[in-house]
């Protein structure tokens, strides 16, 4: 495997979370989990902040069902939102604020200060090193000046960045995505066909990559695509290529490039085509080509999202072949009826340790290894319903299923980013949020926190510059405890409309435990521990004062002992077929159980109350499983190995290759036969034309033909591999075919 000089490069968000739905406004629930994979939902917080009445559109005009949020952004304590909306509202009161608004992150409320004037659609937004904001859409003007469908902002104020002069501009005039990735570069895509970077003029195609600080354009690298839009663009984390992902048709002239292709990072050549995904609508279908974004992991996977309901991961060192597939559809073993069904995924991000990709989807989700066809009854593994967004994780693509959050609207999200308090924003076509019966209005706006509420916030509130000043902290505060039953009370501040307390068990960082107008304030201590608690108030313009801490340092009545690690845990399998087990420890409230696979990084494979887990091995590589104890303090034992490591290919051997496998030519249809080899399932054909490029043709079970088109060139050399596969999944060697031609 090739590996880039950017392999190191950190995801663009940094903190995973767990599944909560919160409208924007305060949040009241307390205390952080450092681990939300498992977390639940709680109820919906009672605040309104969202989006109303659509603009007009050069490109969105006639979308369906008109959907307000289209792009969502963090920048320090601020939250922008770009989209088709032309008000901000909080249900009773609404401001007029076309295409872009700034929110504060942490309680919702309007920025009022930042009021640019945008002329069209903002759709695209990223943050850059130098504090400044990126805007890509439709917008036209920014502010009374021509800015084309790029600009930079200074997000404080709201105004144009000082010296900023990039534009793209021509065709549709339209920016989709923006990305800063790691190779240094900040990739832009949508559908134009002129850039400048104030010097130069040139002539582009929908794709450019320039520096975010200083505005210069790598004039080397432009890609040349036509026929439509790009949506997304990701930097391959392994390889020296670039993805683009869109609504286009070509590339270099190229029609295999139709929605989805992989450029070369040095030149922009075509490298790879759209046929490397297999169209799932039906057998022989090509129309639903339309990709609507892409993001490269480290991992050497590549995730497409669009059309045909799926997220299709690829494996860059196997030429892209498909290695799971998440679709989103009707079930009629779990739905009654099928009114609320999958629809396309639009948006993907990376956010920490998940991957988060929202759809038009309100009913079903599976996952396979193999394609998933659009049926009432689809293949694959059901796991569970699905409305508007699901979490993956990035390095096995396995869905999180405790992440998933009820919602209806119509067109689905279109955005998503993380705040720096470690909540989640999405934007799109939301309508309610909650279970029914207990559901709140989202209007295009909706905020995800982990299930006991906000963490701290690193950054400040963002601050009015004509504000009156910041208010004293506390003078005093006085702490004290029976058992675990904490009480902390202190002296009033002057203009304070409110308190933030904030806890730290033996000198861990500090983690916001609750919000007061009052000057008391209950909390419950864990079991053990030394607990430091900090009070700071909070002023009219949003900025909180230093921390004062609350004396003394409180311990619970009845220290308890750390529970030790399980003095044995063993592992063993049958093929896939994994079983964990060990023995109990004592005082130990539950177990988790992590995996690492040849040699890498060690993953949560599951957590439970009962000695013995049970796992599915990949289909190849030494898998060492690790266990650990958790005792009534919450606290973790240390880690106990597993045994030996499991192969799930031991003992087990791949199916010959196919035999005598031949190819005929007729005018523009092929046809590749063989015969099967013992035991053969599955099969996968690959095709060069005229010694170029192998790329991916198909798959076929129980099956020993496949169909073919030629090539509409004339005097074309067409090569032919088989391989085949197993009940146990792995691949024979591959079986050359007779090579033919359509001379």
């Amino acid at each position: 495997m090739r590996l880039s000089p950017w392999l190191s490069g950190s995801p663009r968000l940094c903190r995973s979370l767990a599944a909560l739905l919160t409208l924007l406004g305060t949040v009241t629930a307390i205390t952080l989990a450092p681990a939300p994979a498992s977390a639940e939902l709680a109820e919906v917080q009672e605040t309104w902040w969202g989006l109303e009445t659509v603009g007009t559109s050069r490109v969105l005009n006639g979308w369906r069902m008109n959907p307000l949020g289209w792009a969502v952004e963090p920048v320090g304590g601020a939250m922008f939102v770009g989209g088709q909306f032309l008000d901000i509202t909080n249900g009773s009161e609404t401001i007029r604020q076309p295409y872009l608004a700034a929110f504060d992150a942490g309680d919702g409320r309007p920025l009022r200060w930042v009021t640019p004037d945008v002329g069209g659609p903002v759709l695209a937004l990223e943050a850059t090193d130098d504090g400044g904001l990126l805007v890509g859409g439709e917008m036209d003007e920014y502010n009374g000046v021509n800015v084309g469908s790029l600009t930079k902002i200074d997000p404080t104020t709201g105004e144009l960045w000082p010296g900023w002069s990039t534009r793209v501009y021509g065709g549709s005039g339209v920016v989709r995505d923006i990305r800063n990735e790691p190779d240094g570069w900040t990739y832009a895509v949508g559908s134009f066909t002129t850039a400048t970077d104030g010097d130069r003029v040139h002539g582009v195609a929908g794709a450019i990559r320039f520096n975010s600080t200083t505005g210069a354009i790598d004039w080397s690298w432009k890609p040349q695509v036509s026929g439509g839009s790009v949506w997304g663009v990701s930097v391959s984390r392994t390889d020296n290529r670039v993805y683009l992902a869109g609504w286009f048709t070509e590339i270099d002239g190229d029609s295999s490039a139709r929605g989805f292709a992989s450029v070369d990072h040095t030149t922009a050549d075509l490298i790879d085509g759209r046929d490397t995904i297999e169209y799932n609508t039906c057998n022989g279908c090509v129309n639903n080509y339309r990709m609507y974004d892409v993001l490269a992991t480290e991992y050497g996977d590549v995730w497409v999202v669009g059309e045909q309901h799926a997220v299709f991961i690829l494996e860059e060192d196997n030429n892209l072949e498909m290695r799971l597939m998440h679709y989103t559809g009707c079930n009629t073993n779990f739905q009654a009826t099928c009114q609320r069904a999958g629809g396309e995924f639009q948006e993907i991000e990376r956010v920490g340790n998940r991957i988060y990709a929202t759809c038009h989807c309100w009913g079903w989700h599976q996952s396979d290894t193999d394609v998933i066809f659009h049926s009432s009854t689809p293949t694959g593994t059901p796991t569970g319903s699905i409305s508007s967004v699901a979490a993956y994780d990035p390095e096995s693509g396995d869905r999180i299923q405790s992440m998933n959050p009820y919602m209806s609207g119509d067109a689905g999200g279109f955005a998503i980013a993380a705040a720096s308090d470690g909540c989640l924003w999405l934007a799109g076509g939301y309508h309610q949020v909650g279970q029914p019966g207990n559901q709140r209005r989202a209007r295009d706006l909706v905020r995800i926190c982990d299930s006991a509420g906000p963490g701290p916030d690193p950054q400040p509130n963002p601050v009015d510059p004509n504000a009156p000043g910041d208010v004293s902290a506390p003078a005093t505060c006085a702490a004290s405890n029976d058992g675990t039953a904490a009480t902390l009370t202190w002296d009033e501040v002057d203009n304070a409309n409110s308190y933030r307390i904030y806890r730290s068990v033996n000198d861990s960082t500090l983690y916001w435990r609750g919000k007061m107008a009052d000057t008391v304030f209950n909390d419950t201590l864990r079991s053990s521990g030394d607990h430091a608690y900090y009070v700071s108030a909070v002023g009219d313009n949003g900025v909180w004062s230093p921390n004062t801490l609350c004396a003394p340092n409180l311990d619970p009545v009845g220290d308890i002992e750390p529970v030790l690690a399980p003095a044995t845990c063993t592992s063993d399998n049958v093929g896939t077929a994994a079983t964990i087990s060990w023995d109990a420890a004592a005082n130990a409230t539950n177990y988790r159980v992590n995996r690492s696979v040849n040699g890498g990084t060690s993953y949560w494979r599951g957590a439970t109350t009962d000695t013995e887990l049970d796992d599915t091995l990949r289909p190849t590589g030494s898998h060492q499983y690790t266990v650990q104890a958790r005792g009534v303090d919450g606290v973790w034992s240390e880690t106990t190995t597993c045994g030996a490591p499991l192969d799930p290919t031991a003992g087990v051997v791949a199916v010959d290759a196919p035999s005598d496998c031949v190819a005929t030519v007729d005018g523009q249809s092929i046809g590749v036969s063989w015969t099967a080899p013992v035991d053969g399932v599955d099969y996968r054909i690959y095709r060069s034309v005229n010694d170029g490029n192998t790329f991916w043709r198909g798959l076929v079970s129980n099956d020993t033909f496949f169909g073919d088109t030629a090539a509409s060139n004339p005097d074309s050399t067409y090569d032919y591999t088989v391989q085949a596969r197993g009940e146990n999944r792995l691949w024979s060697e591959s079986a050359s075919c007779l090579t033919v031609s359509n001379n």
